[in-house]
């Protein structure tokens, strides 16, 4: 009964219940945590002006996608240093934003990650963005991932719970000889015209974006990654890389 709950919980919050497998007959106890992020955007995108547009994949494929559009005043950066642009898209909650970071080239988002750290996107591009008229052109996608965490961890040191000869968890009502098995991920994320839910677009802005001059243009035709983050922690929610559609 206590997993039919959790499992109704965790559908009902992302779309999907926990990994087929991951709780065993002998299962005497399951850890949960659920991440749930849902903002619509500050200027939405209008569905009108979504259409079919190619996409450059790393391999050098061409693939369709919904690209998304908007003329705004953004935060933007070009920043040759780590040879990316970025844009920050505000949600509705000011103090939450979409950062999307786009690589100059459409292989280039492996060397990206192998140089990019949380300094970078703090001091080099959250402080260096300034406001443009800008047109951003985004791909409206949704994407669901799992993987185990259990190998990371161990690299990191955290071995012992996963050794029912070491792992102490006699502070629980089960005592000793208890062991985590399993640590599963789980991310189930969407991007479309009104943010990450469905709420009703408005007109706000549509006579200033009527007379813009549109200064710059930010293009995600090609790999890239996000990052949903906190503006007064300064912190990453979500943080994740788009490759294209499958």
């Amino acid at each position: 009964m206590a997993s039919k709950r959790r499992n109704m919980f965790h559908k009902n919050k992302t779309q999907e219940t926990t990994e087929k497998g991951t709780i065993e007959h002998d299962t005497k106890l399951a850890l949960v945590n659920t991440l749930y992020f849902k903002e619509s955007w500050m200027y939405p995108f209008s569905d009108f002006l979504t259409e079919l547009r190619v996409f450059h994949t790393e391999n050098g494929e061409t693939k369709m996608v919904p690209m998304m559009t908007n003329v705004e005043y953004f935060k933007y950066a070009n920043i040759p240093s780590l040879g990316l642009k970025a844009v920050k898209l505000p949600y509705k909650d000011y103090n939450k934003k979409l950062i999307i970071m786009k690589p100059y080239t459409h292989d280039g988002l492996p060397r990206l990650e192998q140089v990019l750290t949380y300094d970078h996107i703090r001091s080099e591009i959250l402080d260096m963005m300034s406001y443009s008229a800008l047109k951003v052109m985004i791909p409206k996608f949704s994407m669901d991932n799992s993987f185990s965490l259990k190998g990371v961890l161990k690299k990191m040191g955290l071995k012992k719970i996963f050794d029912a000869s070491s792992a102490d968890f006699s502070a629980t009502v089960f005592g000793q000889g208890l062991e985590v098995t399993s640590i599963q991920h789980k991310v189930h994320l969407e991007v479309d015209e009104n943010g990450t839910i469905a709420s009703a677009a408005t007109g706000i802005g549509a006579s200033s974006r009527s007379t813009m001059v549109i200064t710059d243009t930010f293009i995600a035709d090609g790999p890239f990654l996000f990052a949903v983050c906190d503006k007064k922690t300064r912190g990453i929610l979500f943080m994740g890389r788009y490759m294209g559609p499958p």
